[in-house]
């Protein structure tokens, strides 16, 4: 557990007067498991935990301000109490409110203190579970941070889990790069969330309509872009900038709090402005335009076999059986097209 003293629930709980706080302790072992470990992922998970285990727990630790010039480690954790301290709050106010005792269940009252009425105990619900989601987001920022920074501490351990912030499946690769067609107020977690969809469209919508020999070509082109001559990765880029609008959208429509009146027609018509382009470019993607529905052999013109862009085989799935929660990563592997 990451929690274990009383003293720590009081950085995020400074109005908390309790003596014993072990049944918020006992309760917060199950949030770790429900909220910490899907976002974290097992190997992480057990590595804060060995991290935690080193703590010394004294005044400094007890001091929120002297966490900023700690240890990368440290300030992972105080993240992660976050997490674990609001979501097990927001999940079990309504255990908080009531006593079990020989006479069934009972209000308990305290001498000195006013009773929260429904109301209150709502607001106070609520206010949890927003604290709770921005934690969520502060964590994955940070280990994002982490991952990207040319020494990294945690993403080896990190890209086992599914909320590792590259994805390497669909158009889009991080939430960052999805906020700019669609707002989201660049949220990892919702971006993990919306993930489902963005693949059910580009599989659904996309796919079919360009080809998914090109789809994947395209997504594999995200991993390694060197491959391709100057002037054919413009034209590539060009093509998925376009097709992440229209999968934006398409995405945007499927999701009840993000659809707007005009989702849908504005994907579609993003989609065939996107297919122009790509019909009208066809030399630059090569052979692999032929097995794709735009192909126009009166539009593609002779092909110089000599000196063509290399382009990319469909990707392997590389699953590791020893994890089921383990994230998927694609191998990309290209050759001269002969």
């Amino acid at each position: 557990m990451l929690l274990t003293e009383r003293k720590e629930l009081e950085i995020f709980l400074p109005t908390s007067v309790q003596e014993s706080a072990q049944s918020i302790l006992t309760l917060a072992a199950d949030s770790e498991e429900t909220y910490l470990l899907p976002v974290l992922g097992r190997p992480l998970f057990n590595h804060v935990n060995e991290l935690y285990q080193e703590v010394p727990l004294d005044e400094d630790w007890y001091t929120p301000k002297n966490i900023e010039g700690a240890p990368a480690g440290h300030k992972l954790i105080r993240i992660c109490q976050e997490v674990v301290v609001y979501m097990t709050l927001a999940n079990n106010a309504g255990l908080f409110s009531v006593s079990m005792n020989d006479a069934g269940l009972n209000t308990p009252s305290s001498q000195g203190y006013e009773e929260a009425d429904e109301k209150r105990i709502d607001r106070f619900v609520k206010d949890a579970f927003k604290k709770g989601h921005r934690a969520i987001d502060r964590l994955l920022l940070f280990l994002e941070e982490d991952a990207t920074s040319e020494e990294p501490e945690f993403a080896e351990h990190w890209k086992k889990s599914k909320y590792f912030y590259r994805n390497n499946e669909t158009l889009f690769t991080t939430a960052v790069d999805f906020d700019r067609y669609v707002s989201i107020d660049e949220s990892r977690e919702w971006f993990v969330k919306l993930l489902p969809d963005i693949r059910f469209c580009q599989d659904t919508y996309l796919a079919p309509q360009i080809g998914y020999d090109l789809m994947d070509a395209l997504i594999g082109s995200l991993i390694s872009p060197s491959s391709l001559e100057k002037k054919d990765l413009n034209v590539w880029n060009t093509a998925i900038q376009k097709l992440k609008q229209a999968l934006a959208l398409y995405a945007e429509n499927r999701n009840e709090k993000l659809r707007r009146k005009t989702s849908r027609g504005e994907a579609d018509l993003s989609l065939e402005r996107a297919k122009d382009y790509i019909r009208n470019h066809q030399s630059s993607f090569g052979e692999i335009m032929i097995d794709s529905p735009l192909y126009d052999k009166t539009l593609m013109g002779d092909i110089d076999t000599t000196d063509t862009p290399k382009v990319y085989q469909k990707p392997v799935y590389n699953y590791n059986t020893d994890d089921d929660g383990n994230a998927v990563h694609a191998l990309f592997h290209f050759n001269q097209i002969p």
